[in-house]
């Protein structure tokens, strides 16, 4: 089997989260209870994110399919700080 290559596996990668983030903003706008709501808006975000990195990721990305640099943008979400802050 072939590989992809890093840029084609990154840009599927950005795919999946907004994918994810159309699912979470629906579910949101679907929402009936607050707390819910808000966890589905914040799950949204943070695909949100994850495509934004994995786009940075993506840029930095040469030629020869090395990654030259690091990103600027951090995913130091705790879930477990995720759920409690939706549900306080």
């Amino acid at each position: 089997m072939a590989s992809i290559g890093l840029k084609k596996s990154l840009e599927r990668a950005m795919e999946v989260e907004w994918d994810g983030h159309a699912f979470y903003e629906k579910a949101a706008g679907q929402s009936q209870h607050g707390q819910t709501q808000g966890i589905f808006e914040m799950l949204r975000d943070e695909e949100k994110t994850h495509a934004e990195y994995l786009l940075q990721v993506h840029s930095l990305v040469d030629d020869s399919g090395k990654i030259t640099g690091a990103p600027t943008i951090t995913m130091d979400k705790d879930f477990k700080l995720l759920f409690k802050e939706a549900s306080a």
